[in-house]
């Protein structure tokens, strides 16, 4: 081989590999962008970038970004990445407990002073648990019932945001809390505490105008449904109440009939009085089909969702849960007692006596003696001394606040003797 072709074959081996020097080096990073880095990072312009860095024309991307996180601005998109699903996802769900979250189906309580102690309400979520912060002081007037002053008290109330259905029906608690209604207070269930044999407060008119009154620690609750706190009950098919322990909303006691909701109709509970006794649960009896509501007080809407209905007679809320309660424990809380079962719930023969109450708050125990001031009147003794039963003297009587005259009426009776029998009002002594 001449002289010149040796010279000739160099030459091109040098210009091979500088080329492939060359493109391997703009595989990695062109080289204005890596000027534009370097001046940026105050790296030198050879420094290459790690190689999960993506590229950019402005600035090198994140170390280790994840896939479904947008780049930054400028930064190079390409064919193959991924779309940012988890920023959308993570927005969607923010947005989607905000809208779940019941805020506006509770009252704005802050317009309203009792004595000088204004009403507190606060209600939050997470994504699985609706937080509703009370001090648990009426935004009505307050007209004290019973010897027990009303105090101002720290409430947190806690059920699930997403309510599900439970494998079978559980007993709501014999004594305490079993809701809370939408101005933040309480809802204890249809019985009294031992010493008042578990009689119904709302039968026995041992309750104010709202259908509530004070236990032995001055917390305000509800027995019965809350008229008073709404001017647009009547015919109302979406107007919550209060929401129960399971999440389940407890709502207005009315229906659509047709499709168009062009009339409304009022549900009734398939409860039904079946004995005088004194003991509220043992009194009334779960009929089915007797009236348009589960052994729970509710039913399934149009929607296909499960709630509950405040009805006008026994149990008023709930006859028992039907989703899975939220057990919270401890004073302010919604749970049981330390030494009541864990779920939440009392033992069966959730009427029978013997059953502790929740730390967080029990019913008028203890309470005045029979026929002291905060005590019904014993009806049982009004109707012996009146000649009549006591069921027709209930009946009479019909819900408080009752008309005597038109129960004297009624009962053949007159007003005089009729009062004479039932005692003082409820708070009052006689004269």
């Amino acid at each position: 081989m001449t002289r010149p072709k040796i010279f000739l074959i160099s030459v091109l081996i040098v210009l091979i590999v500088s080329g492939c020097s060359k493109s391997i080096t703009l595989s990695r990073l062109p080289p204005v962008a890596a000027q534009e880095a370097a001046t940026q990072t105050n790296q030198p312009a050879n420094v290459e970038p790690q190689p999960a860095a993506v590229e950019t024309k402005t600035q090198p991307a994140p170390i280790n970004r994840p896939a479904n996180v947008e780049p930054p601005q400028g930064a190079a998109e390409t064919d193959t990445q991924p779309t940012p699903q988890l920023t959308l996802v993570s927005a969607e769900t923010m947005a989607a407990t905000e809208a779940d979250c019941p805020t506006d189906h509770f009252l704005d309580v802050s317009t309203y002073t009792q004595g000088a102690i204004q009403p507190q309400l606060n209600v939050t979520c997470t994504s699985d648990t609706v937080i509703v912060e009370s001090n648990g002081i009426p935004n009505f007037e307050f007209v004290q019932i019973t010897p027990n002053a009303l105090q101002n008290l720290s409430y947190r109330w806690q059920f699930p945001l997403h309510p599900a259905m439970a494998d079978a029906p559980t007993d709501i608690p014999l004594l305490g809390p079993v809701a809370v209604a939408v101005n933040g207070l309480p809802i204890y269930g249809p019985n009294e505490a031992p010493n008042q044999d578990y009689g119904d407060p709302y039968l026995d008119q041992i309750l104010d105008y709202c259908n509530g009154h004070t236990g032995p620690r001055g917390e305000y609750h509800f027995h019965a449904r809350p008229d008073c706190l709404f001017e647009d009950m009547a015919g109302n098919v979406s107007l919550v109440i209060a929401y129960a322990f399971d999440g389940y909303p407890i709502l207005a006691p009315y229906i659509c009939v047709d499709t168009v909701c062009s009339q409304t109709k009022e549900v009734q509970s398939s409860w039904q009085r079946t004995s005088d006794v004194r003991n509220a649960w043992e009194a009334h009896e779960y009929v089915a089909g007797s009236g348009d509501l589960d052994q729970c007080n509710g039913m399934i809407g149009s929607d296909g969702s499960y709630r509950y209905y405040a009805t006008g007679t026994f149990p008023y809320f709930l006859g028992c849960y039907r989703g899975q309660a939220t057990v919270a424990p401890g004073p302010g809380g919604n749970g049981p007692g330390r030494d009541a079962p864990a779920n939440g719930n009392q033992p069966a023969g959730r009427g029978q006596p013997g059953a502790g109450p929740p730390a967080n708050g029990s019913d008028q125990q203890p309470g005045p003696p029979p026929g002291q001031p905060g005590q019904g009147p014993n009806l049982t003794a009004a109707a012996a001394q009146l000649g009549v039963s006591e069921a027709d003297l209930r009946a009479a009587l019909g819900p408080p606040p009752p008309d005597l005259v038109a129960a004297a009426a009624q009962l053949g009776v007159s007003e005089v003797d009729l009062r004479a029998a039932l005692g003082p009002p409820p708070g009052r002594g006689g004269n």
